[in-house]
């Protein structure tokens, strides 16, 4: 199946649930008779579950980058990477 705009528009309201119930009916009622349907919207979610892994992948690298380079997750206070330590008096 080669979608066009508008079923790839039908499709992302789909999955994201924004169809209204009356559309979200008769879309899910064209799923049970149309196998290209189906594996086109398998294939949406496959993509979507795909860009989500690389975006999480992503943040997870750039975290790690932070805490390696800053010792925290936490924005610098007076200058330093890693908030005051209280001191022994």
């Amino acid at each position: 199946m080669n979608p066009d705009n508008d079923l790839l528009d039908e499709l992302n309201d789909y999955l994201n649930d924004t169809l209204p119930p009356e559309s979200r009916t008769q879309f899910e009622a064209r799923l049970l008779t149309d196998e290209a349907l189906r594996d086109e919207l398998d294939l949406q979610r496959t993509i979507r579950e795909g860009v989500l892994s690389l975006y999480y992948q992503n943040l997870v690298k750039n975290l790690h980058t932070e805490l390696q380079t800053n010792g925290s997750f936490l924005p610098p206070v007076n200058g330093r990477s890693t908030p005051n330590k209280p001191e022994n008096h």
